[in-house]
């Protein structure tokens, strides 16, 4: 007799599952940011710097206005854009 001990998957759409709500304005990334924006999207997603010209993409970016976190179960909590744009991720 043994047991198999598995660990817990859960959905993305379980409330359990924290959700972060980013709105605001899709505004074209100026010249002076494209460098930036180059070096975060190729080095996220290489396989873009592949992408035919014809699809004739452009960088863009979101000039966020609100920010709600739900956590858990039940309310949603606003949070200060500018303490989102100040926090610094974990590595973990």
């Amino acid at each position: 007799f043994f047991s198999v001990h598995r660990r817990n998957v859960i959905d993305p759409e379980d409330p359990r599952c924290a959700r972060l709500t980013l709105t605001g304005q899709m505004v074209t990334v100026p010249p002076e940011e494209i460098e930036f924006a180059k070096q975060a999207m190729f080095s996220r997603h290489p396989v873009i710097r592949k992408w035919p010209r014809s699809y004739e993409w452009f960088f863009m970016k979101m000039n966020i206005e609100h920010i709600w976190l739900q956590s858990w179960y039940g309310e949603v909590s606003p949070i200060a854009v500018e303490e989102y744009l100040k926090a610094v991720p974990s590595k973990g």
